[in-house]
């Protein structure tokens, strides 16, 4: 009885027009909390959280877009509502827009406006955003940004990060060629589980570099 009355009132102050009710009113139906979940009836609610400018249901509506039941899913919708996110400075919305620009996700792919949006969200210390931000430099051969921002991602442990930090002492991108350096960051992407490592520490390349 205590749940229903919660629930009630919260339903009574969404229908009012409360922002934060009609947020939480989206939340209880996208994660079935007291209420049967419905994807439908969270996408209304956020909605009309979202449409009042509340960041975090405009997120959350990219994410049932993206990820949602399929019948649901709609990359363009996706990137309205992350876009606004974004926009609106919430953290995890300013990561995802820059994950959209880079990957062309209901937008044309646009890497310029994928490292702008990665920076605002290094500007959070987001090590995702880091990460990304090396990579996108490394692949572009610039690789002296591609260090900056790999090594700060490596400072939050990110796995991928020490991999790629090795390939770059490996193969000598930007860096001198150093094996011992590339073996310490390849070990330690392994321990982190990322495979990419084992396979690039197994290889006949780097093993017979180490014979020499």
């Amino acid at each position: 009885m205590y749940t229903m009355k919660i629930i009630d009132d919260t339903e009574i102050s969404a229908r009012a027009g409360d922002i934060c009710a009609q947020f939480e009113m989206g939340k209880k139906y996208d994660f079935g909390t007291g209420v049967k979940k419905s994807i439908a009836q969270a996408i209304y609610w956020y909605r009309k959280a979202a449409f009042q400018g509340h960041e975090v249901a405009q997120y959350n509506l990219n994410i049932i877009f993206l990820e949602g039941p399929k019948r649901f899913r709609n990359k363009k919708a996706a990137f309205y509502w992350v876009q606004k996110s974004a926009k609106g400075y919430y953290h995890d919305g300013v990561l995802a827009l820059g994950w959209h620009y880079l990957n062309g996700i209901g937008i044309r792919k646009n890497i310029e406006k994928a490292i702008f949006w990665y920076k605002k969200s290094a500007n959070y210390h987001e090590p995702k955003a880091y990460f990304s931000l090396g990579v996108i430099y490394y692949k572009f051969k610039k690789f002296r940004s591609a260090l900056f921002w790999l090594k700060k991602a490596m400072q939050s442990n990110h796995p991928k990060a020490y991999y790629y930090l090795g390939r770059m002492y490996f193969y000598g991108c930007g860096v001198k060629r150093n094996l011992d350096k590339a073996k310490e960051y390849l070990l330690r992407a392994q321990e982190l589980n990322f495979k990419r490592a084992n396979r690039l520490l197994n290889s006949s390349g780097f093993l017979n570099a180490f014979m020499k």
